[in-house]
């Protein structure tokens, strides 16, 4: 038996058995035999006889020594890890038992940041069929149509691209501001990953920004249209549901006080209406007489003023929450301006340029700010000729239902907030209130 490959004596055989054993096992393994049971057993090839101080690694050809039969190793610790061992070559989702045989095993992380599970039976069928039912599968539950769906990836780039898109028909009149949000976020954060997008980052652009010198109220702006931007990413599938969530509920606004009420006194309108060109003066006398917004002013066409009867009404605006406002009369200062600009229209806009054209915001805003500087009104805007109207209004006794109605407020509350304090009402309640002088 020295000559014999499955010796028991260790000096004598150049390679050993013992290295063939998982190295997890305990070495108390069943006592050697040295009988003639051993000549019965089969041969292991000289290939998988490793040499004795030699660390192995199993596969799932290997083979070791278990009692008096030789059999397959379990899987080791890392390969448990991983998970079961594929030994016939399927694809990830698709695994084969004895009992049930193919089982479509798909994983996936749904809408909302959770882990989804979905399992089939489809039992003892071709595997190229198997494979067919599992791609099918993978389809459906790229449509969404399997449970919440899967998350696109895509960056905050990508993401804030789509919004444009979508705000270019559904939000046209803010759709400048939202460009000018879009610009900021993306050029500090635009080749991050949307779901890695976390309340820190936009809390970082915060104190950036504060750093640079920006206005609260212009923060604030980008924070707005990124939540908004997010919750919209939920509804398309592009963001978790509690990604959008954490950034709403944990990144703050700025506190500031964007209420601003400036009028002029009847010297400073007519400065302002000397230093104005011929053209611009008309848009100012309509601006203070019609107390709208520069766009609704600039496209403000001629089917929408009656001369005859006196009146100006304006369409509604695209903005879900604002309201109609209310058609406005026309006075004799109005209805000068307005026939000058009809005398010499020669397009459908009711206020045009010298050349006949419509006006533009950026120009306008532009030739405005000089004539203001000319007049020496300092920080005065063309928007602070709609507060003019209101505060006009209010000093005159106009029920502040009424001028909400003018102005086209959806809510009350913005008229009281901005204007109650103008009322002719609030200095006589002050003079009540205030208690009478005691006499000598």
């Amino acid at each position: 038996m020295s000559g014999s490959r499955w010796t028991s004596d260790r000096r004598e055989a150049p390679y050993s058995l013992i290295a063939m054993r998982k190295p997890t096992e305990s070495r108390r393994s069943s006592p050697r035999r040295t009988d003639a049971s051993h000549e019965s057993r089969p041969r292991l090839p000289d290939s998988d006889i490793l040499p004795p101080k030699q660390k192995v690694r199993y596969t799932s050809q290997d083979w070791v020594w278990r009692g008096s039969a030789l059999a397959h190793p379990s899987p080791l610790k890392s390969e448990r890890k991983v998970g079961r061992r594929n030994i016939h070559d399927l694809p990830a989702g698709l695994r084969w038992t004895k009992k049930d045989g193919y089982l479509l095993d798909l994983w996936w992380v749904d809408s909302n940041g959770k882990r989804r599970r979905r399992t089939k039976r489809l039992g003892n069928i071709p595997v190229n069929v198997a494979r067919d039912l599992l791609a099918q599968e993978r389809v459906r539950l790229l449509e969404g149509s399997i449970g919440k769906g899967l998350l696109e990836q895509v960056t905050v780039q990508e993401a804030f691209d789509r919004y444009l898109t979508w705000a270019t028909t559904d939000r046209p009149d803010s759709l400048p501001m939202r460009r000018t949000a879009h610009a900021r976020i993306t050029q500090a954060y635009g080749k991050l990953r949307l779901r890695d997008l976390t309340p820190w980052h936009l809390e970082r652009h915060k104190a950036a920004m504060l750093e640079k010198g920006y206005a609260k109220a212009t923060i604030n702006k980008d924070l707005a249209v990124t939540k908004h931007m997010l919750a919209k990413c939920v509804a398309w599938k592009l963001v978790s549901r509690e990604t959008a969530h954490a950034i709403r509920d944990d990144v703050k606004l700025y506190p500031h006080d964007n209420i601003r009420v400036r009028f002029l006194s009847p010297t400073q309108i007519a400065a302002l209406l000397a230093a104005c060109p011929p053209d611009l003066r008309e848009l100012v006398i309509g601006a203070m007489n019609l107390g709208q917004r520069a766009k609704a002013l600039i496209t403000l066409t001629w089917d929408c003023v009656n001369l005859e009867q006196g009146y100006v009404h304006f369409p509604k605006s695209t903005g879900r929450k604002k309201e109609a406002p209310v058609p406005i009369g026309i006075n004799d200062v109005l209805r000068a301006a307005l026939e000058s600009a009809k005398a010499r229209s020669r397009s459908p806009f009711v206020f045009t340029t010298k050349a006949g054209r419509q006006w533009s915001k950026s120009w306008l805003h532009e030739q405005f700010s000089a004539a203001a500087k000319k007049a020496g009104l300092d920080d005065f805007t063309f928007h602070d000729l709609r507060h003019h109207f209101a505060s006009t209004l209010v000093q005159r006794n106009v029920p502040l239902q009424r001028v909400s109605r003018l102005l086209g407020h959806s809510q009350i509350d913005t008229t009281v907030r901005r204007y109650a304090h103008l009322a002719p009402e609030v200095e006589r309640v002050t003079d009540v209130l205030t208690p009478p002088k005691e006499e000598d």
